[in-house]
């Protein structure tokens, strides 16, 4: 059994909240079970302020395509779908949907698709968008208020609303939503989350196993070792987590709107996500940060941690710019495990020039 002890301190209008455990079964892993108390109180009242909204009202509310990581969206699944003839049911999912365009939009080009027979006809695409405000039922549309869906012969559209993020494989459940998926995107959502490395891994164990990617921008992380800020350290620590998670990635590295960069991860086995951390503290960090549950957590490495960047990103993947006959500045960077996926993406030309996103 799990004893936990939660002690808050008031230091310069900060509140940090520590958080100590006793256990002779606790993993050197993340894990839900290891939730501490203070996370879930944060998580829940965090949802409680989205999902009383009736409509979404962010900034950035969603968008035909995100272009995350440079990601040509809708041809990338184009050739997922062709890539895997054997394969008669697609899953594709938006976390964090906003007003549910990309979903939309994707369903519009499944229809194209597959009135072009660009896609084999006995293919279905299923399109999932939750969000953690309420949803509505729209014209020619089914639902519950919760969930309404529309179904054709090429593809069924869900809009899932008052769903609670960072509880995602439980909720995925509660509506019976049990298959990988192909390709999971996020934009504009980690930052605002409460404890977004633990939805990473919930994500992660949700993608195919064969292949499966996510698209997503960044989020906080803290580390007793580590100084805290918005732009610079919150994007090396991100990449710190990466690289011990030891998982195929590739980071595009961006700074418009105070956005921070941008990855793509690939899971090429069954093996669920190991991130060797345990929960350390959580303290409040204001208004400032563009992080609407005004948290972020601290974790504390389990093992060896490898903090060397330049030791650990062996490999940057550079373009090459053929009108110029030169290469370009790199643009994307990771480890030596995901020069297959960048050779992928660049074979298939599935990443945007390196002038359309200067």
């Amino acid at each position: 059994m799990l004893f936990t002890k939660n002690v808050a301190f008031v230091f310069t209008g900060i509140v940090i909240t520590t958080f100590c455990s006793y256990s002779s079964e606790v993993t050197s892993y993340l894990d839900s079970a290891q939730r501490p108390q203070y996370v879930t109180e944060a998580i829940n009242e965090a949802f409680d302020n989205i999902s009383c909204n009736r409509t979404s009202n962010w900034l950035y509310n969603g968008s035909a395509g995100y272009g995350l990581a440079n990601l040509k969206d809708k041809k990338l699944i184009e050739k997922i779908i062709a890539s895997k003839p054997e394969k008669k049911d697609f899953y594709f999912l938006d976390v964090g949907a906003g007003n549910f365009s990309w979903g939309h939009h994707l369903a519009q080009h499944i229809e194209t698709l597959h009135k072009k027979k660009r896609i084999a006809q006995d293919v279905h695409v299923h399109i999932i968008s939750v969000r953690g405000e309420q949803n509505h039922i729209n014209k020619n549309e089914y639902g519950d208020g919760r969930l309404t869906w529309i179904k054709t012969d090429s593809y069924t559209l869900y809009d899932i609303g008052y769903f609670k993020i960072e509880e995602l494989e439980n909720e995925l459940n509660q509506y019976d939503i049990v298959q990988k998926f192909d390709l999971i995107v996020s934009s504009w959502t980690f930052r605002h989350l409460v404890n977004p490395t633990d939805t990473l891994r919930q994500i992660f164990n949700r993608l195919d196993e064969n292949g499966g990617l996510f698209s997503g921008d960044g989020f906080f992380i803290d580390y007793p070792h580590s100084k805290f800020d918005e732009k610079c350290n919150a994007d090396k620590n991100m990449t710190l987590l990466l690289v011990n998670s030891k998982i195929p990635f590739l980071i595009h590295p961006y700074s418009c709107n105070r956005s921070m960069n941008q990855f793509i991860i690939q899971r090429t086995t069954d093996t669920p996500l190991q991130i060797p951390l345990l929960y350390h503290r959580m303290r409040s960090i204001g208004s400032n940060y563009q992080c609407a549950s005004e948290k972020v957590i601290c974790f504390q490495e389990t093992m060896a941690w490898e903090k060397d960047l330049n030791n650990a990103i062996t490999y940057k993947y550079t373009l090459y710019d053929k009108a110029k006959n030169k290469y370009k500045k790199h643009r994307y960077y990771g480890p030596s495990l995901s020069q297959p996926l960048f050779d992928w993406l660049i074979e298939h030309k599935l990443i945007y020039s390196c002038e359309a996103h200067n």
